[in-house]
């Protein structure tokens, strides 16, 4: 089955390839489908939705599926309206995490299935399912899913139970980034760390703001082997030298840190790339893997701050000192 994976442009966000759809995009590409992904959200191209439209016309795709988000939620639905007068036969399939707290939203605009939580399990057997299938006979036996809601005959939303989360992520594949529009990105392979990894999910801390309840807030981590590799796996096979770990935390577990920076060094890759991370103040202790950040590759720690009173920083669970 063909498959168009779009992520439609975010105005306000930095210039990155989407990690969750390059992930979901290559299971589906092992296991059988062809899948392209258009990441609108390069520093050298944005699309419009005409041009959008003419890709979807070379390309023949089976189904569409998209990556929606509150940035570019809106400007998905107006595309997708396009896209229905075009292909209104095909189906229309939905992930993000707009879909955590929005998934009703995003059926009554033109998505036919959603899918709310971690898609890594589920996105098999979503497509698997509608494969040759029609409008008409798509959503039967689409109920025994888990994870997934879909508008009913009756125009009722049928929403079935929540999938189980991923426990061991060291079995998320990397994103085969063959699959994007990927010289969209990258030209003098100088460009900023356009490339995301991701080896921890969930968070210890529970700070009001944050939207980490999407990804249960149960601290999963990778090994920082599958951290090495990760890297490894893009600077091989793509030249790649600046890197974003997106990991909420990246300092904790400390000694996960600590084995991930003594194979960068090592392996001699901290000499090739640097790598930027982010983690809580209160997480980085100076007798601990704080010192060998640099020699590894690290180069930039970001923190995130707030000016507030005692009250304020009570109020929104922030467990910082003011």
């Amino acid at each position: 089955m063909r498959i168009l994976f779009i992520r439609h442009n975010m105005f306000q966000s930095m210039p990155a390839i989407g990690l969750g759809i390059g992930i979901i995009g290559t299971i589906l590409r092992n296991a059988g489908h062809e899948v392209r992904i258009i990441d609108n959200n390069a520093i050298y191209k944005m699309y419009s939705d005409g041009e959008l439209l003419k890709i979807a016309k070379d390309f023949k795709p089976d189904i569409f599926a998209f990556n929606v988000n509150f940035l570019n939620a809106l400007d998905t639905y107006n595309l997708i309206k396009k896209l229905k007068v075009k292909y209104p036969g095909h189906l229309f399939v939905g992930g993000g995490i707009h879909m955590r707290f929005c998934a009703h939203e995003t059926l009554e605009h033109g998505f036919d299935v959603v899918a709310r939580y971690e898609g890594e399990t589920i996105a098999g057997p979503i497509f698997k399912h509608l494969e040759g299938r029609t409008r008409e006979d798509y959503r039967d036996g689409l109920d025994k899913i888990p994870g997934i809601l879909f508008t009913k005959e009756d125009g009722g939303v049928f929403e079935s139970p929540e999938t189980p989360v991923i426990e061991n992520l060291d079995e998320v594949p990397y994103p085969d980034l063959n699959l994007f529009n990927l010289q969209n990105y990258y030209k003098l392979k100088t460009e900023p760390a356009v490339v995301h990894i991701n080896g921890q999910r969930g968070c210890p801390f529970k700070c009001v703001f944050c939207i980490d309840e999407f990804t249960h807030s149960d601290k999963r981590v990778s090994s920082a082997e599958y951290m090495f590799n990760w890297v490894k796996y893009y600077y091989e096979n793509w030249g790649i030298r600046y890197y974003f770990i997106v990991d909420n935390n990246f300092m904790i577990p400390s000694n996960r840190v600590e084995k991930f920076c003594r194979m960068m060094i090592e392996s001699g890759l901290n000499r090739e790339v640097n790598i930027t991370v982010q983690t809580k103040l209160e997480t980085i202790n100076t007798k601990g893997p704080i010192s060998m950040l640099r020699e590894a590759g690290i180069f930039k720690v970001q923190i995130g701050l707030e000016r507030l009173t005692p009250y304020s920083m009570k109020m929104i669970r922030k467990e910082s000192s003011p």
